[in-house]
């Protein structure tokens, strides 16, 4: 099955930040933060309380084959016009269940990808992140 990439849409963001820059990580006993930084200097906070299950950070410019699908499926238009996808029929977590052994699949995962500028980031999770617009 083909992967499919769904905006996740959040009105605060969508309608007055433009595209975001980059993204600052944070990975420590808070859990994970991904702060996205838009061309205006707003951020935004997507933070994921407990641990995820795996996540992957990559320059944009080493995702040649992520960056040639996305545009053949959706058109050059749509990339950078949404910051954070979630990803339906995701080889990541097919990838994921494979190497655990599907230690996980009793569980609903979800593929978050956050795209910037500069990195795409990777997020397999079961739960969805708090999200807070920190200016």
């Amino acid at each position: 099955m083909v992967e499919r990439w769904e905006p996740v849409q959040i009105s605060e963001i969508d309608k007055k930040y433009g595209r975001a820059e980059y993204a600052k990580i944070i990975d420590d006993e808070h859990g994970l933060r991904i702060e996205l930084v838009f061309e205006n200097d707003s951020r935004v906070r997507f933070l994921f309380e407990t641990s995820v299950l795996a996540y992957n950070v990559c320059d944009e410019g080493r995702r040649l084959k992520t960056l040639n699908f996305f545009i053949e499926q959706y058109g050059l238009g749509m990339f950078g016009k949404y910051p954070v996808y979630i990803v339906e029929n995701s080889g990541y977590i097919k990838w994921f269940n494979e190497e655990c052994y599907d230690a996980f699949s009793k569980y609903t995962i979800s593929h978050y990808v956050f795209v910037t500028s500069t990195d795409i980031i990777d997020i397999l999770t079961t739960y969805a992140p708090q999200v807070s617009v920190i200016h």
